[in-house]
């Protein structure tokens, strides 16, 4: 809920937040106006909110096609893959790419640039920007993409949510336990 606070307040300093965010409208206002004015280290943040603040949203929110919610998620992954406990980085790594190809498919559905749309840099992302079969000829490598093709053909969108949270919960952590073992950091 601070990601989505956050933004909610670099549109509007007045605006009310969601209760469940860790951080006051204070907090938050007092990291934006340090990150706005300051080059030294902000500490009380996680390290991707003054990241995204000073090496993204400042210098670049007046850009044609900036979408700060897109920014802000995308530091969130790479602070997420910065970690220390493997299995965490491999959860957060299959969201990050679960989350691209469902992007991807859904720009395909509505005839989008797929690529406009795609966060990241890695071997998933470039198949989805370049490959223009059916699965992004990611099928044979990554056995969950059919199963995200059906569940992207979900016209509900709280259904598809449903969908995509209970194939998470019976496939996702079965998934990165046979790639790692758990291992408390």
């Amino acid at each position: 809920h601070d990601c989505q606070n956050l933004l909610t307040l670099l549109k509007n300093p007045e605006a009310e937040l969601q209760v469940l965010g860790n951080y006051t409208v204070e907090e938050l206002l007092k990291l934006i106006e340090e990150c706005n004015y300051d080059d030294r280290k902000i500490v009380g943040y996680p390290s991707f909110l003054p990241k995204f603040l000073m090496d993204s949203y400042y210098p670049r929110k007046d850009e044609p096609g900036y979408f700060a919610g897109d920014e802000l998620m995308k530091a969130y992954y790479e602070y997420a893959f910065e970690r220390k406990n493997e299995f965490v980085v491999k959860w957060f790594k299959m969201n990050f790419n679960i989350t691209n190809i469902l992007t991807a498919l859904l720009a395909r559905k509505h005839g989008w640039n797929v690529a406009d749309y795609i966060l990241g840099d890695n071997e998933i992302t470039e198949m989805l920007r370049m490959n223009k079969s059916k699965d992004f000829d990611l099928g044979r490598e990554y056995d969950y993409v059919p199963e995200l093709m059906k569940i992207a053909e979900t016209e509900d969108p709280v259904e598809k949510e449903k969908r995509i949270d209970a194939y998470l919960k019976r496939h996702g952590t079965s998934k990165i336990r046979s790639w790692t073992y758990w291992r408390d950091e």
